[in-house]
């Protein structure tokens, strides 16, 4: 790993304001080298239009519908993997960084072979903390394979790090990597009603998670 080569992939649904702040922020990461890939889901608030017309250098894919995050991940990983880079950074739409995070992330695991991947210390902007951002060696990446769409949303995130630990490698917590996470769900009206609307995804998602990863799924 000489250039320590970095593909950040944002995978992203009807959030075009807050994939540009992502962007803007990723634009002032230092001592690395890096490509952007939004990963748009099937929007329809013009999020490819806006990144090509303020950053044509971003390379955007397009699901011709909405699939859930897991396929937006597999779309963007897709196209990152055809080009030569060492890692790969997933972070959702309604990230920002701190200008050393990736660099932080590439020193914490770059010369640590039993590990496979990274997380940061993830955020919101004012307080309290949250999931949903790895960073992964590409070799890694290539042999663990893409997210698995069965479940689209939650899960498939917790299920791809099951997988890194069952293909015999460790994930890293690196707190000094700083991701800061806009929410609007510390509205009260707004939670209500996401997870009253998720409740089904969510018993769904957990009931196949711990299907494919719990020796005792027969008790749970």
């Amino acid at each position: 790993m000489k250039n320590n080569t970095i593909c950040v992939i944002i995978p992203t649904y009807n959030r075009k304001e807050d994939v540009m702040r992502n962007i803007r922020s990723i634009k002032k990461s230092v001592g690395v080298s890096y490509r952007i890939f939004v990963s748009d889901d099937g929007s329809t608030d013009g999020t490819k239009e806006m990144v090509a017309k303020l950053f044509p250098e971003v390379k955007v894919t397009v699901s011709r519908k909405n699939c859930g995050a897991a396929n937006a991940r597999n779309l963007g990983m897709k196209a990152a993997l055809k080009m030569p880079t060492d890692f790969l950074f997933f972070s959702d739409s309604d990230f920002t960084l701190e200008p050393k995070t990736l660099l932080e992330l590439t020193n914490a695991i770059k010369d640590k072979p039993g590990y496979a991947a990274a997380t940061g210390k993830i955020e919101y902007p004012k307080e309290g903390l949250a999931g949903g951002t790895l960073f992964i060696k590409k070799n890694n990446a290539q042999k663990i394979g893409f997210f698995d769409e069965i479940s689209p949303i939650p899960y498939e995130d917790a299920d791809y790090s099951v997988r890194i630990n069952k293909s015999g490698y460790k994930i890293l917590y690196v707190p000094t990597a700083r991701i800061y996470h806009k929410t609007p769900y510390s509205d009260p009206k707004i939670a209500q009603k996401f997870w009253i609307r998720g409740a089904y995804r969510t018993a769904r998602n957990k009931i196949i998670f711990m299907r494919k990863h719990s020796p005792a799924f027969w008790l749970f």
